[in-house]
């Protein structure tokens, strides 16, 4: 049941980090980004994570 929870944020943190990107919000591309990493980790997706994790530092 988690899982599901989890796929939804990822969804969620998916949607949060396009509009982000329209709008040029620099720290809300980053914070969705590591809302994702964190998903993805909880997931067991370490590789995800990582890749999201280093984009939200750039």
């Amino acid at each position: 049941m988690s899982q599901g929870w989890i796929k939804d944020a990822i969804s969620i943190y998916r949607e949060g980090w396009y509009s982000a990107r329209q709008l040029s919000y620099r720290q809300g591309e980053a914070s969705c980004l590591q809302s994702l990493a964190e998903a993805y980790f909880c997931l067991g997706d370490v590789e995800k994570a990582k890749k999201y994790n280093k984009q939200s530092v750039k």
